[in-house]
């Protein structure tokens, strides 16, 4: 399976077996469990990366340790790296940020 993983400027595309069935929205919603905790800040609840994860930010290598951490025989790799939005190719699923 090959998915759009996009961020605010760039867009990087992501192979893997799936594990989780074929729908994206699954696959966003678990990442998205694994790699944010809520915290209040000023009287709101908001989202930040989890203190104990070991990655260096939200961006595609952090979906892929994700997805070899949960599913180590998926064997997710990034394709194709930052590929502006305007040149993503639109047929694939994807996870945006």
């Amino acid at each position: 399976m090959k998915i759009n993983a996009g961020f605010a400027v760039y867009v990087d595309v992501i192979e893997f077996e799936p594990f989780m069935g074929e729908n994206i929205d699954d696959y966003k919603k678990a990442f998205e469990e694994w790699y944010f905790e809520e915290i209040e800040y000023g009287g709101m609840l908001v989202l930040e990366k989890k203190a104990n994860l070991k990655i260096d930010g939200l961006n595609g290598n952090a979906i892929v340790t994700w997805m070899n951490e949960v599913a180590p025989g998926c064997n997710a790799k990034i394709i194709k790296y930052h590929i502006p939005p305007e040149q993503e190719d639109t047929s694939l699923p994807g996870m945006y940020f």
